[in-house]
């Protein structure tokens, strides 16, 4: 759906092309990979030692801590919303379900007083970090599509991209896939990621040199964010980005993904 409003706010039809004069739409193709194939976005069922990593992270200390902590809440969320709450993908769940009622202007049981936003936002933000838990987690989850767009930006240089004069590479994700994304680049602060959250990467050639970009726009009332990799510029030469982010861009995701015996992959977390 996001891509379908996305292009159809891109590419507006013509007089000639409208086929419906109170709809300013026309077909566009989208590509896309079904979730049991996904590279490049979820990874859960394409990636199985992705799988097994995240579906491990409640035996860290961390995780486990957060959980001990919280008991008391998780059994109080379980009794006034009728559902089980027993881990932090429960809770997280639990406030994207709140937080889309509640920008849609809907009214909210008068329990969620108690707990929504603030007794649900540290959960669901320290969630959200499990994802790219460390270099592991982001060269198998954020990587393969870091790996996709720096091997592009060298193509480009190269001259050798196809098709050669591509000027944009579009992709629509959820705000946890992106916030993936950046956390793997070492540029998401733990802030919490809005309805239209937008990352840009952008490749720069100026008198022969290139240079990459990034912008993060996570509110429709700011202009983009100028984001800096940690260990470059702003304006962060190619060759530089490349080599900082080398540690999380996988040399064989695919190989990488792999594990030994009958893995099953087990259900993904809560949306």
């Amino acid at each position: 759906m996001s891509g379908l409003v996305e292009a159809a706010a891109l590419w507006k039809p013509t007089q000639r092309q409208s086929f419906k004069s109170d709809l300013p739409w026309q077909p566009v193709t989208l590509f896309y990979q079904e979730r049991q194939d996904d590279t490049l976005m979820l990874v859960w069922n394409a990636c199985p030692r992705y799988t097994q990593l995240r579906s491990s992270v409640y035996d860290l200390p961390e995780v486990r801590k957060m959980h001990d902590d919280n008991k008391q809440l998780f059994a109080e969320l379980t009794n006034v919303t009728g559902m089980p709450i027993s881990t932090i993908d429960d809770v997280s769940s639990l406030y994207a379900t709140l937080a889309a009622e509640d920008y849609m202007g809907l009214d909210l049981p008068k329990w969620t007083n108690d707990y929504y936003p603030d007794k649900l936002l540290e959960l669901t933000l320290f969630e959200l970090q499990l994802n790219t838990f460390n270099d592991q987690f982001r060269r198998l989850k954020g990587g393969s599509m870091l790996k996709k767009i720096t091997d592009e930006m060298l193509a480009k240089r190269e001259g050798t991209l196809n098709p050669k004069k591509r000027k944009m590479y579009m992709y629509i994700a959820h705000d946890s896939t992106i916030v993936s994304l950046l956390d793997t680049m070492h540029i998401w602060y733990n802030q919490m990621p809005h309805y239209n959250i937008m990352t840009m990467i952008e490749l720069h050639e100026d008198k022969g040199e290139w240079n990459v970009q990034v912008f993060l726009r996570n509110t429709t009332t700011h202009d983009p964010y100028a984001m800096t990799i940690p260990g470059c510029t702003t304006v962060c030469p190619l060759d530089k980005f490349v080599e900082i982010l080398k540690p999380v861009i996988p040399n064989n995701w695919e190989e990488e993904c792999k594990v030994d015996g009958n893995y099953t992959t087990p259900p993904p977390p809560p949306p």
